[in-house]
């Protein structure tokens, strides 16, 4: 797997200045990862950069032989490094669940993690990775709040970490809000630490469906207006600004995957016994939600035929399932630390009411073994740690391509839990 062409330099020295939080707020496009990219020194005997290109399995090419030597900071690394980091560093919650020590955010302990001990993790840990990539490779990286969308509503504040990150000298991406004359702020949305996450960047380009580089998936990111009715039932104060948590003053965007509705609906392309094609997309902001897959979801115009029912029109249903919602300004990585702790010691935190290793396969497709909440149980895993480890239930479900049926088997035991962990996402226990 290729990131770029050759010929780039080592990566940049960081700054010498590390801003103020209050200074990012105000200028709202500095480099408020400056401190992280300075954190991990070069290891002593291979660097750093080059030892995590060689972990996610992407090499440049040299006129003499391919390299891990750090790729030119273009569009198409950042597209190939997000590729290869989704593809090969899975989303979990292993250490949560049984490492002695407590995740933290000290870069230098999230690289060794990642790169050394070849495992993965949750948010803080993979994007915190992949931020300290991209700042050393020579990206502007900013760490935005966000929350992630379940069925009982979007968690609290600052539980989610999401990047925005601009690509020197390149405005493509664009859409977002720009300071002090800079380059846009968010010119793309990377994001690798959901269990869903995305296989390219995404613009921020409001309301505009998103396919490049997704393997068959498409997102579609939607910037909130005044009066925009909220899924936790509150309304944006006005502006497109939210007045609550983290956001502050901040612009409020919202993630949503887009898919076919027969993916979704009980009856492919019928709602309340008839064919309904749609002229236009329902606002999000009418988001009701839709079984068999938990979030919220929004009927949308498409171009092709609507389930291939008779008397349907040229319009087909889609479903738009609402990933995230996060806020268009930079915080810094310490912000998280609270979040970062409740994920692990609290019993009402998804990562300790089950099992979860997910990641996306070439194709479309996705593997997961998943125990308790993550496996569809609503009251979690709470009565799994009284089970002997050789009777508790794990489930390992595939789908092969993108909104294929979900193949679904059980393993028992936690000896062939880690036997699946091993052969699926090179995770050695």
């Amino acid at each position: 797997m290729a990131a770029a062409a050759a010929g780039a330099s080592g990566p940049p020295q960081s700054s010498a200045h590390t801003p103020a939080i209050d200074e990012v707020a105000d200028r709202r496009s500095v480099d408020v990862t400056a401190r992280s990219c300075a954190a991990v020194a070069d290891d002593g005997t291979e660097p750093r950069v080059a030892a995590y290109l060689r972990r996610i399995g992407v090499t440049t090419t040299t006129p003499t032989a391919p390299t891990t030597a750090a790729p030119p900071a273009t569009t198409a690394t950042l597209f190939a490094l997000q590729r290869a980091h989704a593809l090969t560093v899975p989303f979990e919650n292993l250490s949560v669940l049984q490492a002695p020590r407590r995740i933290t955010l000290d870069v230098d302990d999230i690289v060794t993690t990642v790169v050394a001990r070849r495992r993965g993790g949750f948010c803080f840990q993979l994007n915190g990775g992949l931020a300290w990539l991209l700042c050393r490779i020579g990206f502007r990286v900013h760490t935005l709040s966000a929350r992630i969308w379940r069925a009982s509503g979007f968690g609290p504040v600052n539980t989610h970490v999401a990047l925005a990150v601009d690509v020197p000298g390149d405005a493509a991406g664009g859409g977002g809000s720009s300071g002090g004359g800079g380059p846009s702020l968010a010119a793309w949305l990377v994001d690798v630490g959901n269990g869903n996450a995305a296989l390219a960047p995404l613009a921020f380009r409001d309301g505009e469906v998103q396919t490049e580089g997704q393997d068959g998936h498409a997102y579609v990111l939607r910037r909130l207006r005044a009066g925009d009715v909220r899924a936790d039932d509150g309304r944006i104060a006005g502006g497109g600004a939210s007045g609550s948590g983290g956001g502050g003053g901040a612009e409020v965007w919202r993630l949503f995957e887009r898919a076919p509705a027969e993916s979704l609906l009980p009856t492919p392309g019928v709602v309340d016994g008839r064919c309904a094609p749609v002229a236009q997309p329902v606002r999000y902001s009418e988001m009701a939600a839709v079984e068999p897959l938990a979030g919220a979801y929004a009927a949308a115009g498409g171009e092709s035929g609507c389930g291939g029912e008779s008397g349907c029109g040229a319009t087909r249903l889609w479903a738009e399932n609402c990933v995230l919602e996060l806020y268009l300004q930079p915080v810094a990585f310490d912000t998280f630390a609270h979040m970062c702790l409740f994920h692990q010691t609290e019993a009402v935190s998804p990562f300790r009411r089950g099992t979860v290793a997910t990641k996306p396969l070439e194709g479309g497709g996705r593997i997961t073994l998943s125990s308790g909440l993550w496996a569809g149980d609503a009251a979690g895993d709470r009565a799994a740690p009284s089970l002997p480890p050789d009777e508790r239930v794990f489930t390992v479900g595939v789908r092969r391509t993108a909104h294929a049926h979900r193949e679904v088997r059980e393993v028992v035991g936690w000896s062939a839990a880690r036997r699946e962990l091993s052969s699926h996402f090179d995770i050695e226990l």
